[in-house]
């Protein structure tokens, strides 16, 4: 649920539903205000547990703040992964009723600020408020952050509201982002001695490694006395822990074995 507008966001197949609960039991009607499709950067990417039929199904929804906005984030199986603005369904439902319209608002033109496919089944997702930062964890045993711009090239403070929290121009540059990736210790090394990964100018996207089994849940530690996000922790399901310094190493920074310590779950057995 968003934690600003009065708006329950639910996902079914491959589809986002939107409700707005009414009265003073916040009752669900029988249909929601909103039906989106969201747009996927590799549409014909092949999913993990339905390849074909229902490749874009969704694993995980969550709403968050990102800077001074509220966010929706999904991820799919397919790796599609993307991003919308809460206030812009609010917006879009709310002028649906002045203007007469019949709801549900089906397929309606939503941009989202996140447009990207992380290369296998998407499941953890995590934000992190201060340092404008997303975490994805996938089925490819790989866990990317999405650290967008926080000055634009001119060296100004680049804003956190609608098109400029993903360090856009225009409404329809999502699919046309560009990002600086890193994935290797080198190009992480080259870029912090140089101080850009510190004053963020650049969207960058970097590709963490250290799992050998998927990976279905990630968490950045916010708190405001670290701003910059430097702290990530992961759990495979064999369960194993990571800690991840982000800023100073694209491997574990340290991790824990459960297994080894004999918190040894069946059902995550793998032989």
């Amino acid at each position: 649920m968003s934690q600003r507008r009065n708006l329950l966001f639910m996902a079914h197949n491959q589809q986002i539903y939107v409700w707005e609960p009414t009265g003073p039991w916040q009752t669900l009607g029988r249909t929601p205000s909103l039906i989106l499709t969201p747009v996927m950067k590799d549409p014909f990417a092949r999913g993990y547990i339905s390849p074909t039929v229902m490749r874009h199904a969704i694993n995980h929804i969550i709403v968050d703040e990102l800077g001074r906005d509220e966010i929706l984030l999904l991820a799919t199986d397919s790796g599609n992964v993307c991003g919308y603005h809460v206030e812009t369904f609010y917006s879009l439902i709310e002028r649906a009723k002045t203007m007469g319209e019949t709801l549900p608002i089906q397929e309606p033109r939503i941009e989202p600020f996140l447009c990207e496919c992380v290369g296998a089944s998407a499941w953890g997702l995590a934000v992190h408020k201060q340092a404008r930062l997303i975490a994805v964890s996938c089925n490819a045993h790989t866990i990317t952050v999405f650290a967008f711009a926080l000055v634009d090239t001119d060296g100004q403070d680049a804003g956190s509201d609608d098109a400029e929290t993903a360090g856009c121009s225009s409404p329809d540059c999502t699919l046309k982002q560009n990002w600086v990736t890193i994935k290797t210790p080198t190009e992480l090394r080259s870029f912090r001695d140089r101080g850009l990964l510190h004053r963020r100018s650049h969207n960058f996207r970097l590709i963490y490694q250290g799992h050998r089994d998927n990976i279905p849940s990630v968490s950045f530690f916010n708190y405001d006395l670290v701003p910059r996000g430097d702290w990530m922790v992961s759990v495979d399901i064999a369960n194993r822990i990571i800690f991840w310094n982000i800023w100073k190493s694209l491997h574990p920074w340290n991790e824990v074995d459960l297994r080894a310590m004999g918190y040894h779950d069946r059902r995550f057995d793998v032989g």
